[in-house]
């Protein structure tokens, strides 16, 4: 998530960064919350899917709930992110939820993994070439 996104929040412009202490003290900290998210998230999905490995009744309804949400997810992921970065940039967000679908239909009809890193790869790429390249100048106001 810092990787992909990480631009939307992180950016030069915003001088919040800088006004309230030390520039690359609150880079961190803030980058930070996408690691916590990371360990949070990692833990809910592993306790789902030892939930869906299950042949019951709540596994299957887990996993159906799981798939219809999917829809909804990607749609508040484009709004989001299209709303936060402005309309100039419509298309990374649309090609993360492209990628989003395609990683979930890879796992769910278990097809090869590495098909869906790769649908990951490309939004990632992107999106962490645009982080880092924002940083040099907001850490240079020191």
């Amino acid at each position: 998530m810092l990787a992909t996104f990480g631009f939307i929040v992180i950016e030069p412009t915003n001088f919040d960064f800088r006004r309230f202490g030390f520039p690359p003290l609150n880079v961190a900290m803030f980058a930070a919350l996408f690691l916590a998210f990371g360990v949070v998230i990692a833990w809910v999905f592993d306790r789902l899917h030892a939930l869906i490995a299950r042949r019951g009744c709540a596994g299957r309804v887990t996993e159906i709930v799981a798939v219809l949400a999917l829809g909804p997810g990607l749609v508040a992921i484009v709004v989001v992110a299209v709303s936060v970065t402005g309309l100039d940039a419509p298309l990374f967000p649309i090609l993360f939820a492209a990628g989003l679908l395609v990683a979930t239909i890879v796992r769910w009809r278990r097809l090869p993994a590495l098909v869906g890193y790769g649908a990951f790869a490309v939004p990632m790429l992107i999106g962490a070439a645009r982080t880092l390249s924002g940083l040099p100048e907001l850490l240079s106001g020191l």
